[in-house]
């Protein structure tokens, strides 16, 4: 038989191998869910509750052990964008996004999220949630002026450049992007005289330019984003012709004929 001490030394040993297995596992656990990292994406503007992905399915959680692992994100934000919900593991918008508004810096948001294991003590352990927000094409161009007006003298060489109008958008990529053209309303007249950089804004003199026939063009310009649904702006820009001393003087001769008396004094007026 063995002795007592015998068998105190054996449990002894047992419950530092149940112990060292149970630490095996938390440190799994810790790597596991360190090492991992979940990527999602969403469109801005989505409304409250839309999902964003399924966390406890991608991660291959048991939602029943969702509460007591107490699985939440952790955020410094006193508003923060997302929340995971410990019911059913799914990440939820929290707020509606308003990407230009949230995402200045950058249209990727990167969240914690931390559980506790099942150890005793429980240890905690975090990963990574990588969630890029799309952009909607919900921002019209904006034009850099109210007012547009030039000064442009007659005669001004083909090629001469008038004016150039500027317009931003702050969506992203070709939502984003201008390009400038005349309004519907502007003429074929204006369309012989003046042309415009549909990337630059850049107007141009390309016909003939005569104050004698008129003296002030006011063009409608537009700006529009390249979405596939295009969002346009209007802006006028004025542009007034500066006289130039190009047109010489007539003078209209008529004549008359008078009898004057050959004693007339001088300074007499012959004809009036």
């Amino acid at each position: 038989m063995l002795s007592d001490l015998t068998m105190k030394q054996r449990r002894h040993e047992k419950r530092m191998g149940a112990r060292s297995v149970a630490g095996c596992v938390v440190a799994a656990f810790l790597w596991s869910v360190a090492s991992a990292q979940l990527r999602y994406s969403i469109s801005e503007e989505t409304n409250e509750g839309t999902v964003v992905g399924n966390v406890a399915k991608d991660l291959g959680l048991d939602k029943s052990t969702l509460k007591d692992r107490k699985y939440r994100i952790v955020s410094s934000d006193a508003d923060p964008l997302f929340y995971v919900s410990q019911n059913d593991g799914v990440l939820y918008v929290r707020r509606k996004i308003d990407r230009e508004e949230v995402c200045a810096q950058s249209s990727t948001h990167s969240l914690v999220l931390t559980a506790l294991d099942g150890g005793k003590p429980p240890k905690s352990g975090n990963m990574n949630i990588v969630v890029n927000v799309l952009d909607v094409n919900d921002n019209t161009p904006v034009f850099s002026k109210d007012v547009y007006s030039v000064l442009l003298s007659e005669n001004a060489p083909i090629g001469t450049t008038v004016i150039q109008v500027n317009a931003t958008d702050l969506d992203d990529g070709q939502n984003g992007e201008i390009y400038y053209s005349f309004g519907n309303s502007v003429s074929n007249q204006l369309f012989a005289i003046f042309d415009i950089n549909p990337s630059t804004g850049e107007i141009t003199v390309k016909g003939v330019i005569d104050y004698e026939q008129k003296d002030k063009y006011e063009i409608e310009i537009e700006a529009s984003d390249k979405g596939l649904a295009p969002l346009t702006t209007e802006k006028s820009v004025i542009i007034k012709i500066v006289d130039v001393n190009d047109n010489a003087p007539e003078i209209e001769v008529t004549s008359f004929s008078s009898s004057i008396p050959e004693d007339s004094r001088p300074g007499t007026t012959t004809i009036s």
